[in-house]
């Protein structure tokens, strides 16, 4: 009897400690995971593979930006934000969109306590695809989708977009998706 109680409090344990056990830490040991884990990781691994778009004068930047493509489609992204603090600036990039590519997704959004942002964006070619502005009245969101059939080519090639802020207060984000 004193034998299987000894057994049974050490069984006990060891179901206590997987209890216990962090599943993403016990994930990386035995290399399993959950499926919301891997659907993370997958998510994860689009964005760490070489970028599609080539980003250009990013240099002259201090904008917070994310950029990534997945090999198996032609997707990529490309994030641009900023918070500003009463600055004001014009600062002006490019990026291009390969042959290929099927939807654009852009989105623009700001909020501005004082002074003004401005977002332009600019089809390959200089013609004007988006100028908005931001102030102190609202808080912007805005997003368009553009379907590419396969003989419309205006939207490859080298894309620009202009950003502008006045005695700014406040933030603004731009997100350009390809897929």
């Amino acid at each position: 009897m004193i034998m299987k109680k000894k057994e049974f409090i050490a069984l006990v344990l060891v179901f206590g400690v997987f209890l216990i056990i962090d599943t993403p830490l016990l994930a990386q040991s035995t290399g399993s995971s959950s499926s919301r884990e891997s659907h993370r990781e997958a998510r994860s691994a689009r964005v760490m593979v070489a970028p599609e778009i080539e980003i250009r004068d990013i240099q002259d930047f201090d904008y917070q930006y994310i950029s990534g493509s997945s090999s198996s489609e032609k997707n990529s992204k490309l994030s641009l934000s900023k918070h500003y603090d009463g600055q004001t600036t014009s600062k002006k990039g490019t990026f291009s969109v390969e042959e290929g590519v099927r939807k654009i997704r852009l989105s623009i959004s700001g909020d501005v306590r004082s002074g003004e942002i401005g977002v332009e964006v600019y089809l390959p070619g200089e013609e004007e695809l988006i100028n908005l502005s931001f102030d102190d009245s609202a808080e912007v969101s805005w997003s368009q989708s553009i379907n590419i059939s396969d003989d419309d080519t205006r939207y490859f090639g080298k894309w620009t977009y202009v950003i502008t802020a006045e005695k700014a207060e406040g933030a603004y984000k731009l997100t350009l998706t390809t897929y």
